[in-house]
């Protein structure tokens, strides 16, 4: 019994230790730091119907530090896409701020790349040279509104690779990573 016992540890613990390539499964992270990826076109003062225009456009061909080669991101990641996120808010009449949950509808049609809610979706062009993204958010009411942008622009839903790449960018035309503007 003693010997029963004495192999059933020695298996579980040898299966405990003991894993395959989905269990070991991580996904490694490449950070680049990058100037201005992002791209706010600011105004004094907007007029409803007026557009406020958000862009992105960079290289598939990186910098990575420490290397001479240029970094790929479309081979490491496998992805046509990479995202960053946004948050439009308005202040309401307590002065609070409220957000605004965006639809496909509230941006003009056309441009270029795609946006889902508060997601703006770089896409890879035809001519598989860089990431594009540029759409203009219709102001549709007047008010004081205030745009938020997450400085990081990653691959979209990882790819299909077990590579990610982060980007942390600076905003061109924002100081900080909040844009404040009336509409009227």
């Amino acid at each position: 019994m003693k010997k029963i016992l004495g192999f059933l540890f020695l298996f579980c613990g040898l299966n405990a230790c003991t894993t395959t390539d989905e269990d070991s499964y991580t996904q490694k992270t490449i950070q680049l730091n990058v100037i201005d990826y992002i791209k706010v076109y600011t105004q004094n003062n907007f007029m409803v119907g007026d557009k406020l225009y958000i862009e992105s456009l960079f290289s598939k061909l990186q910098d990575e530090p420490g290397f001479s080669n240029k970094l790929d991101i479309f081979k490491t990641t496998n992805s046509r896409q990479f995202n960053f996120y946004f948050n439009l808010e308005k202040r309401v009449f307590n002065g609070n701020w409220t957000s605004i949950n965006l639809n496909p509808s509230d941006f003009e049609a056309g441009g270029l790349g795609a946006v889902a809610y508060n997601t703006a979706i770089c896409e890879l062009n035809p001519n598989n040279t860089q990431y594009e993204f540029y759409k203009g958010i219709i102001l549709q009411e007047a008010g004081q509104y205030r745009l938020t942008i997450q400085p990081i622009i990653s691959n979209f839903y990882g790819g299909n690779s077990t590579v990610n790449v982060e980007m942390f960018t600076t905003i061109e035309n924002l100081t900080d990573v909040v844009y404040e503007f009336n509409v009227n």
